[in-house]
């Protein structure tokens, strides 16, 4: 994460979110009603219940099919809950606003 100049840099922050695995039902986006169910009979699974991403660091895994048969492709998804962005003490400088990309991949490795 930099601030607008590029001058600074955000050291040492670090994404944490909890991670719950959910169903997927239909053809609707996910936030219409009834389109995120209870994970029943999905093979996916989650990494772990809490994720860390550390600014710069290597990619994490947080979703993967869990029997490697497709079966449940398109059908599973990944609930994110108590996001917060963890900035050591002394890394911001004041007055500065700082923006950061995070990039998410969907890989089809089946």
């Amino acid at each position: 994460m930099k601030n607008a100049a590029a001058t600074e840099t955000l050291t040492g922050a670090i994404l944490k979110f909890d991670s719950v695995l959910q169903g997927y039902q239909g053809t609707d986006a996910p936030e219409a009603p009834g389109s995120i169910v209870a994970p029943t009979g999905r093979t996916a699974t989650i990494s772990a219940a809490s994720q860390t991403v550390a600014a710069g660091g290597t990619a994490v895994a947080v979703m993967q099919d869990g029997a490697g048969s497709g079966t449940f492709q398109g059908q599973s998804a990944m609930e994110m809950d108590n996001i917060e962005l963890e900035v050591p003490a002394n890394a911001a400088k004041i007055g500065e606003q700082y923006k950061g990309t995070l990039t998410w991949s969907l890989d089809d490795t089946i």
